[in-house]
């Protein structure tokens, strides 16, 4: 799926990276994603953030996700009052915060690295300025679901990545404060291919295949 990449364009420093990966079926889709999982688990330990289309599609990820020893999997879906909500936003920030402090390099290192925190939302349940909550400050996103129009692809970027929480171009920031500089890894099965391209053009960001050396990007 090489020809999902685009013609380079001027890209803002401060905005996070975009990239994609390739997989031919379906039902290849999960164990592409364990896969990924597996990765950053190893490699880095950062916190990520999942966005789903759909419910059944985070029951999906989240059953599959929650099985396995080296991940902590929370949610957030219509279903949680807003006390747990609250609490789950807030275990994640903590999770990013201690990650950050540690600046912990997983390659190399014989030890068992620590379990990877993976917050699972879909495009309903995405914190909301609206209802006072401020970006999750992320520097990793996984779009498991590719979203089909430009304006949830923004949205999702600006809950999970960008700074003051907003659905505000990615390509240049509104505000002083720092960028949070992260990735944007999306998951594109066969015929998706034109929706990335109009995800590019749409939201005028480059989004080129994912390198091997991706935790390094961090």
């Amino acid at each position: 799926m090489s020809e999902a990449s685009v013609t380079p364009r001027q890209r803002d420093g401060d905005s996070p990276r975009h990239f994609y990966i390739a997989v031919d079926r379906q039902e290849f889709k999960m164990r592409t994603f364990f896969d990924l999982l597996e990765h950053f688990w190893k490699r880095s330990g950062v916190p990520l953030v999942i966005c789903c289309n759909a419910r059944d599609s985070l029951d999906a990820v989240f059953a599959a996700a929650a099985s396995c020893p080296h991940f902590h999997v929370k949610f957030l879906h219509s279903d949680l009052c807003e006390h747990e909500r609250a609490t789950t936003i807030e275990e994640f920030r903590r999770a990013m915060a201690e990650w950050r402090k540690s600046e912990v390099t997983m390659e190399g290192d014989s030890t068992m690295p620590p379990k990877l925190f993976l917050l699972l939302v879909t495009d309903a349940c995405l914190p909301s300025s609206t209802f006072g909550e401020h970006s999750l400050l992320a520097r990793a996103l996984v779009n498991y679901d590719l979203p089909v129009k430009k304006e949830a692809y923004l949205r999702r970027l600006g809950a999970c990545l960008s700074p003051s929480g907003g659905t505000q171009s990615v390509t240049k920031s509104s505000t002083n404060e720092p960028s949070s500089n992260g990735v944007v890894l999306n998951i594109v099965v066969g015929g998706e291919v034109s929706t990335l391209r109009s995800i590019e053009e749409g939201c005028v960001v480059i989004i080129n295949e994912m390198p091997i050396n991706i935790t390094e990007l961090l």
